[in-house]
């Protein structure tokens, strides 16, 4: 999971006008800034901020991670601030808001408004959906969390001509006014003329009331409806002072997105919008959030965002312990000492001040206050998803990279490093300009991180029911590996399962697919192995049994390429066949870059 501290830096410096003036906000270097948002695009694997000749300027991606990270850390302020004072149970409200650019005075009021009314009502969470003009419905994984939207406020522009100012739901909250917005540097230009310009499809803004208010025609040119019409206007300006400007609303100016790509001109004579919500006035908690927004955009002052109380880490531990109910399980499926994990633990709940859990017979229960927090924390989770997941399409999205895991394997001249290496050889040569990270850990491991989305593709030896897969056609029987002058086998010969409880093992851990495999196989025949050392690679297995009398379990074609002191014996009755898959989230299609890639697995693998 995406540490909290990284997104916070970005939401401060997506919002300034430059990393000084973020850095100068968040209290941190700017070297600290620079480091941070380095680290955040190498966790996404997409470029947020580029250079340029008025210094850096955020990419067509960053609005939308913006969005994303609003998300996540107005539910991880929410979950601490429900598990300290919640007393009803969690509900939710949804927030449309009608802006596709973001990072202004607007979304800045409405995060400050979110915060005031769960200072009061502290079970209302606030999921905020940016229509940027174009109706989008519920998100369908809520429920999923047993969350129930259970009423609605929408925020969007109008002109002071239109009929949505009238509604009994409706009601004025703020004003905004537009600006023509062009490449760099703008020409004054006289917009009563007839020159040629484009509007922003807002809604609620009509062609007739802009054309009376201008003077004009009322054919006026309209541009593309969604956020990326603004974001081609843009580009173009870089590169062609000609191009004809666009007007968007000023609050799309705001912070550093639009400000260093064009220049921005008032109309004469101006032209003002209505900032509308709509909602359901019987509900205090919409009622309270609508009267604190007005307050917010009428206001000069707002309060910062505060830096999270909770760490992604802490949220993984607790998430894990909550699962598993036991101290030692839960470490050891995280890879750390259990004192470690007890250590993260007390250490979040000084921070939300409040405890989570509790010790009783059957293991680890949560509390009331870390009942609220689990659920609270599902949010958190969504939010992510979103984020790792869920990533828009038609945005050229620089630095594009696609994580690839792998099972661990004894050296580089094993049969899957190699076959690995001469795809992605292949498929470097389709696709020049993208990424690749491959990361080498367990079968358990790589599901785990397919599950929550910082790996798009993996390769596995154990079936995983609950996750799409490709059978990329590669299987192999396991052997016993050892000294040829060992004694512990016959050279060549095959060798029977029930022999295996007789030779000293070295084996790796149980969070590896050949350690599941093998034992799997020994259930059926009421057969256990006790290895007299467990390890967690496998490169230590080959070297143990180098240096003893030590024998270990492992596809035959991994050690072809080392030394010749090691031979290998197939294990028979039963059979222990490695079949090699790759997996991937089904809460996301592959792009073409991930299924070229597994096309090319699968050509080589079957070598």
């Amino acid at each position: 999971m995406l540490e909290f501290k990284l997104l916070h830096y970005f939401d401060a410096a997506f919002r300034a006008q430059s990393y000084h003036a973020a850095a100068g906000e968040l209290g941190i270097a700017i070297s600290t800034l620079s480091e941070s948002m380095s680290s955040l695009e190498d966790e996404l694997g997409i470029t947020l901020f580029e250079r340029s000749g008025r210094g850096l300027q955020a990419t067509e991606i960053a609005p939308w991670v913006f969005r994303e990270a609003f998300g996540i850390l107005s539910a991880e302020w929410f979950a601490a601030n429900y598990a300290r004072y919640g007393k009803a149970p969690l509900r939710t409200v949804l927030l449309r808001l009608d802006q596709c650019l973001a990072g202004g005075k607007l979304s800045h009021a409405v995060a400050h408004s979110i915060r005031a009314v769960a200072t009061v009502v502290p079970e209302v969470f606030f999921v905020v959906e940016w229509t940027g003009g174009q109706p989008k419905p519920r998100p369908k994984d809520i429920s999923q969390a047993n969350i129930v939207i259970q009423n609605s406020v929408e925020i969007y522009y109008a002109d002071r001509d239109g009929p949505t100012c009238h509604s009994n739901l409706s009601q004025v909250i703020g004003s905004d006014t537009l600006v023509l917005l062009g490449p760099t540097p703008l020409a004054p230009v006289s917009i009563t003329a007839q020159e040629t310009f484009r509007v922003h499809d807002i809604p609620g803004l009509s062609s007739r009331y802009l054309a009376k208010k201008l003077n004009r025609r009322s054919d006026i040119n309209h541009a593309r409806p969604l956020g990326q019409g603004i974001l081609e206007s843009l580009n173009q300006f870089q590169t062609d002072v000609f191009c004809p400007p666009i007007i968007v609303p000023a609050e799309y100016l705001a912070g550093r997105f639009l400000h260093s790509r064009a220049s921005a001109k008032d109309l004469t004579p101006p032209v003002d919008l209505d900032i509308i919500a709509t909602t359901n006035l019987d509900d205090p908690a919409c009622k309270m959030f609508v009267s604190k927004l007005k307050e917010a955009l009428s206001s000069d002052k707002l309060s910062s965002t505060p830096p999270p109380s909770v760490t992604a880490r802490q949220l993984t531990y607790f998430r894990l312990l909550n699962e598993n109910g036991s101290i030692k399980a839960s470490a050891s499926i995280a890879g750390i000492a259990p004192t470690a994990i007890t250590a993260q633990l007390s250490d979040l709940q000084k921070r939300i001040d409040a405890p989570l859990l509790e010790r009783r017979a059957n293991g680890l229960q949560l509390t009331e206050a870390g009942r609220r927090f689990s659920d609270a924390a599902e949010l958190i989770h969504h939010s992510h998803r979103k984020l790792v997941l869920h990533r828009p399409r038609g945005i050229n999205i620089r630095k594009g990279r696609v994580e690839l895991g792998i099972l661990p394997a004894v050296g580089p001249n094993s049969f899957l490093i190699s076959k690995v290496a001469q795809a992605v050889e292949a498929w470097r040569q389709f696709f020049p300009d993208q990424q690749l990270r491959i990361s080498e850990e367990p079968n358990d491991a790589l599901r785990a991180r397919i599950r929550r989305g910082s790996l798009h593709l993996a390769i596995v030896a154990i079936k995983s029911r609950d996750l799409p897969r490709f059978d990329v056609g590669s299987w192999e029987k396991l052997a016993l590996v050892y000294r040829r002058d060992s004694g512990l086998a016959r050279p060549e010969l095959p060798l029977n399962y029930d022999d295996l409880s007789f030779i000293p093992l070295v084996l790796p851990t149980r969070r590896f697919g050949l350690r599941q495999l093998v034992e799997a196989a020994g259930l059926g025949r009421k057969t256990f192995l006790h290895p007299v050392v467990e390890v967690e690679s496998l490169s230590m297995c080959i070297a143990m049994v180098r240096t003893g009398k030590l024998a270990t379990i492992l596809p035959p074609s991994d050690v072809e390429g080392e030394a010749g002191d090691l031979c290998s014996s197939i294990i028979e009755n039963p059979s222990i066949v490695r079949n090699i898959q790759v997996i991937y989230s089904s809460d996301r299609q592959l792009t073409i870059e991930e299924r070229e890639l597994v096309a090319l697995l699968k050509h080589h693998l079957r070598g």
